[in-house]
């Protein structure tokens, strides 16, 4: 029985760490270095944890996250990440971080899936 327990814990311990992809501090060089790869990912919730975003200018967020992906998603958002491949059992989707400024400043900011 403790050998089955200690096997159960092994699998959850890999799905886990697979579905969040490893989480990482987030890092201004590593996220612009890295676009639309993991790398973003794995700092993507720590980056909403702490607020970094959040009251931040429009030049500000250019200056640690670099320029916004060019897409047509997210056309009620201001400005938009690329992250990577979802965080889910079949990663088909992106996650994105998308940003909603006023009078220049960020208001909101979240991780979206399309």
């Amino acid at each position: 029985m403790g050998a089955r327990a200690v096997i159960i814990g092994a699998v959850i311990g890999a799905l886990a760490g697979w579905l969040t992809g490893g989480q990482k501090p987030f890092d201004a060089e590593l996220w612009k270095a890295a676009p639309a790869e993991k790398t973003r990912l794995s700092m993507a919730d720590d980056l909403m944890h702490s607020r970094l975003l959040v009251g931040r200018s429009r030049q500000e967020v250019l200056t640690l996250l670099g320029t916004p992906t060019n897409t047509d998603k997210w056309q009620d958002w201001d400005m938009t990440y690329v992250l990577g491949p979802c965080r889910c059992l079949f990663p088909i989707d992106y996650e994105w971080l998308v940003l909603r400024l006023e009078d220049d400043r960020v208001t909101d900011a979240r991780v979206v899936i399309d």
